[in-house]
């Protein structure tokens, strides 16, 4: 069953969208930073050996009631879901 469009999404490719359709894969932002300006814990993490350990800090955080954001970056996947297609 198809859902209706929320009328508070705008729709890809309209003049106030915030990306468009065909290059929506390469979106970015620094949402680790914009957490850190919102009071959140939040950690930029490239290096595959610092996941665990930035989650163990992200845990230990979380109990005393911050919001934690961890932005992991990994690679680009060649392969894109079909679903909507």
């Amino acid at each position: 069953m198809r859902q209706e469009w929320p009328e508070w999404m705008p729709r890809l490719g309209s003049s106030d969208a915030p990306i468009s359709p065909c290059r929506s894969k390469y979106a970015t932002g620094e949402y680790a930073r914009m957490a850190q300006v919102l009071g959140a814990h939040a950690e930029h993490i490239t290096d595959p050996a610092e996941v665990g350990p930035a989650i163990e800090r992200a845990k230990e955080i979380a109990t005393t009631g911050q919001p934690c954001v961890l932005k992991i970056i990994t690679r680009e996947e060649p392969v894109f879901s079909q679903y909507y297609r």
